[in-house]
């Protein structure tokens, strides 16, 4: 388990740079709408996890077929990071290869 007591955004915790994503995959849902996707992709870098847990830690599993995307984000030092979202499930892959997921619902998430 990662604690965020700094209440750190997701971006601030793996020093990721602003800047257009590179998006993987993308639920049909997304299809023409890459400027909400991007407003999409942001909001979730500026969560502000209470945690982040090495593997998911709750029950109900993520829905596939709507606000499912996959994109590749980079450090400020270049490294690659690849951030899968499905609705409110988050993982985010640092660059290391080590995998962190958090769900983004008020219970476990700092407010702003």
């Amino acid at each position: 388990m990662l604690p965020n007591d700094a209440k750190r955004t997701l971006a601030e915790i793996f020093d990721l740079q602003p800047g257009a994503p590179v998006v993987e995959s993308a639920s049909p849902d997304w299809a023409g709408r890459r400027q909400e996707l991007e407003r999409r992709i942001d909001e979730v870098l500026r969560s502000r996890p209470r945690f982040l847990a090495p593997q998911i830690i709750w029950a109900e599993g993520a829905d596939l077929r709507s606000d499912t995307f996959t994109t590749t984000l980079r450090s400020t030092e270049g490294h690659a990071a690849r951030l899968s979202v499905s609705g409110y499930q988050v993982c985010l892959r640092d660059a290391h290869g080590e995998q962190w997921f958090f769900r983004k619902v008020p219970l476990d998430l700092w407010s702003d």
